[in-house]
């Protein structure tokens, strides 16, 4: 083991730059491919976390005749499926729509406040999930004051105190609760990770009789347990059989439910904004684990040809060692042995690189912690796999240096057969198409990346601050925190709507009645300046004015989407029949059509909406309209400012527009981060297998470089006679990438109603890159081969 360990130490000294670029290869990729095994494990371990996973099943509606499905529900459907049989261990209703709520904790004679996500659920969600109790109980939320906090949340508003039995003081009406003005906590859970569905909130059981026969609001998920004795499709069978579906969905021939399995709720990538249910493409880690086994094999082949390439140059010394007495035996474990130690090293280095990116949050794109020691499985997977490339690398090399006698090994000069030739041919054949592929991909995914976010929306999102307000100003100090606003010069205008426009693909839908037809629209509740803060252009009929305000009934500003569709004319009377409005009756007047504006991402078609002005819904989102080539820093604090007067315990979160919507990609941007900078780094891989290869042939070729020379080849015509080779092994693998780019990027943009076009013109542009960086390296290899006095080149020979 010493003698290697010796022969190892030698080679990397004699073989610096060689070394150095095999170990630097080797490490990128070990480390590439160790963070993607990661973050594969961490979408594939999705609900691991609770022993119950396998048995627990979100309830969803279907239509048997569209195959549609949904998994939003009304209070008592829950309730009803949850008691509709005795396998079903234990049930919840989940609410995914409500957003941070605004608390406050008394320390002495300060508030200090806090907004937090809250859940609206049944006390069985902790005979289902696994809840790690750090303190109180885990039935707390038996006793309707209670509510159950993350030990995050527990530190963050108390330090190392004690948080069980402290109060949250509530600044407004938490939505299906009683309103008592206070919340105690009654527990403190072990924070869940980041793949489950459940959040690091605030959970509060639902009141016993809120909406309990409100069949017509849709507002919860619903997940049930079921025992061992049954299978989910006998629960959705006997439900189907039984219940009485016109209470819900007015039919009962062609609606049911069905049953989908927690761990696949993940994979639907029904929400992939992240708002209300965290979500993933099915394809996302094939890609993944695709890219990272093309890194793999690149680095492997490169780690193969470096090894072959110091083959002739090594030649020598390892059959002085086989006269010596060595053995073709021993000589090929120690050959072998280097390789492994190499790939070793490089996984360790690998490790150190990937500690330090985790410390230093470098990779926002990925969602797993990548901390090795925390990822046990794939660390040992990756460390196995350089154990396996090390001795590939090695096992080659070590037969083709002892394969030959010592004296003719001494004596000639060796290269690879013409069989050893055309593997290497295919070799780097490879190595061009995958990186060819993986360059195109990542620049169309760029670009559709950009074309989304600079796609028309329909509205100016210049110059627009996003604020949400506590309740006490939305709803009582409105007119006077906008007034406070505007009295500064740089601030044009404010406006409200109920939801934050542009953050989410799920709004609030309405049913509805026209000329006796039903309808059904997505209802944003704005305020009568809106259109106007947002530079939204009426078409046809009027814009409204302040004195909606008073109407005797609702008012509409329609899309031509819906307009189209029902031949909606302004004027005209929509009858939303279970409207909470306090107006006179359910009327709606419907003052003017505008052109089609997104307010959900460009995955999706453009929908029917209507904007509705004086609904009587809270309207807590601001938006602030700021003058154009006004000092944002100095508005931005003025905002702050303002709102610290009206309530100086709440914490302020403003954003941009800009900044809201493109947060509707979040996961498009993380793929498209992934796919380049590991496209990236597999292109610099093959690059330094290029410069290998080259290397390789340069030494091979020394004696016909030198003869070349002294019949009067200057140092261009050799040039071109090394990169004509590679040149055409490019040519054609870029041939070859082009459907097979294509047809991968046409997969993709399936899930896109607005998508780019694949002009010709971006393969080109992909492939220039790649063309260049092999031609000066193959160039700059063979220009120092070609600068050799040939005379030195003939008497080494």
């Amino acid at each position: 083991m010493k003698a290697i360990f010796s022969n190892f130490i030698y080679t990397i000294k004699k073989f610096r730059v060689s070394g150095i670029l095999n170990i630097l290869g080797l490490t990128a990729a070990f480390a590439a491919f160790l963070i993607i095994a990661i973050q594969v494990d961490f979408e594939y371990s999705f609900e691991k976390c609770h022993s119950n996973a396998g048995r627990i099943y979100r309830v969803e509606g279907t239509n048997f005749r569209t195959g549609e499905d949904w998994p939003i529900h009304s209070r008592p459907f829950t309730a009803a499926v949850i008691a509709s049989s005795p396998h079903i261990i234990a049930g919840t209703l989940i609410n995914p729509y409500i957003d941070e709520f605004y608390v406050t904790v008394d320390e002495g004679n300060i508030q200090r406040g806090f907004k937090e996500a809250f859940t609206t659920c049944n006390t069985g969600i902790v005979k289902m999930f696994d809840f790690k109790m750090l303190e109180g109980q885990a039935d707390c939320l038996k006793n309707p004051e209670n509510v159950m906090i993350p030990k995050s949340i527990a530190r963050k508003m108390f330090g190392d105190k004690q948080a069980v039995g402290k109060q949250l003081n509530l600044t407004g009406s938490l939505w299906s609760k009683q309103d008592k003005g206070f919340l105690i906590i009654g527990g403190v859970f072990e924070d869940f990770p980041d793949n489950t569905q459940l959040k690091n909130c605030i959970y509060t059981a639902i009141a016993e009789n809120y909406a309990i026969s409100d069949w017509g609001s849709s507002n919860y998920f619903c997940y049930i347990l079921l025992d061992n004795n049954v299978s989910p499709q006998e629960i959705a069978d006997n439900f189907n059989k039984n219940f009485d579906f016109t209470k819900t969905f007015n039919e009962d021939n062609e609606t049911g439910i069905k049953l989908t399995p927690l761990p696949a709720v993940y994979f639907q990538n029904s929400d992939p904004s992240g708002k209300f249910v965290k979500s993933g493409s099915e394809t996302t880690p094939l890609l993944l684990i695709t890219i990272g086994i093309i890194i793999i094999v690149i680095a492997i082949i490169n780690y193969t040809n470096f090894n072959m390439a110091l083959s002739p140059m090594r030649m020598r010394s390892i059959n002085t060692r086989k006269i010596l007495g060595s053995t073709n035996t021993y000589l090929r474990l120690g050959i072998i042995s280097e390789g492994i130690i190499m790939s070793f090293i490089s996984f360790l280095l690998a490790i150190v690189v990937i500690v330090i990116l985790d410390k230093s949050n470098a990779l926002p794109f990925i969602h797993a912690g990548i901390n090795p020691a925390k990822n046990i499985f794939p660390t040992v997977m990756t460390g196995l796999i350089a154990v396996v490339a090390g001795i590939i690398a090695g096992i080659r090399p070590a037969y083709y240096m002892t394969s030959y006698s010592p004296a003719l090994a001494l004596k000639g000069n060796f290269g690879l057969s013409p069989s050893g030739r055309k593997l290497r041919t295919i070799l780097i054949g490879f190595q061009f198409l995958a990186s060819i592929v993986l360059i195109i991909t990542s620049f169309f995914v760029y670009k559709q990346n950009l074309f989304m976010q600079k796609y028309a929306l329909g509205y100016n999102t210049e110059n627009i601050a996003v604020v949400e307000l506590p309740q006490s100003i939305a709803w009582k100090d409105k007119n006077s925190f906008t007034a406070a606003l505007k009295d500064n010069p740089v601030i044009i205008d404010v406006a409200f709507s109920h939801q934050k426009f542009g953050a989410s693909d799920n709004y609030r839908s309405w049913g509805a009645k026209y000329k006796d037809e039903s309808i059904g629209f997505y209802s944003l509740s704005v305020s009568w300046n809106f259109l106007d803060v947002m530079n939204i252009k009426v078409k046809e009929g009027r814009m409204p004015d302040e004195s909606v305000k008073n109407d005797s009934v609702v008012s509409y500003i329609i899309n031509s989407n819906l307009q189209k569709k029902y031949d909606i004319k302004p004027g005209e009377i929509i009858d939303v029949e279970w409207s909470r409005t306090h107006r006179q009756n359910n009327d709606g007047r419907v003052l003017g059509v505008i052109d089609d504006v997104k307010f959900r991402s460009l995955r999706n078609r453009s929908e029917d909406m209507a904007f509705v002005f004086n609904d009587g819904n809270l309207q807590p989102y601001s938006y602030i309209r700021i003058k154009a080539g006004a000092d944002i820093r100095q508005a931005v604090s003025y905002i702050e400012k303002t709102i610290s007067e009206f309530d100086p315990a709440y914490p302020v979160k403003i954003e941009f527009y800009d900044q809201v919507f493109n947060n509707l990609y979040k996961q498009e941007i993380s793929t498209e981060a992934t796919i380049s900078i590991f496209s990236m780094l597999a292109v610099i891989i093959s690059i330094v297998g290029v410069f290998g290869i080259a290397m390789f042939e340069c030494e091979y070729k020394r004696k016909e470089i030198g003869v070349r020379k002294i019949l009067g080849s200057d140092e261009f015509e050799i040039l071109i006679l090394f990169n004509k080779n590679y040149l055409l092994i490019f040519i054609i693998c870029f041939i070859i990438s082009i459907p097979v780019s294509h047809c991968i990027l046409n997969r993709w943009l399936e899930n896109f109603t607005y998508k780019t076009p694949l002009e010709w013109w971006g393969f080109v542009l992909a492939g220039i890159p790649i063309l260049l960086i092999i031609i000066l390296t193959v160039s700059w290899q063979s220009w120092r081969a070609a600068t050799v006095n040939p005379v030195d080149s003939l008497k080494n020979e």
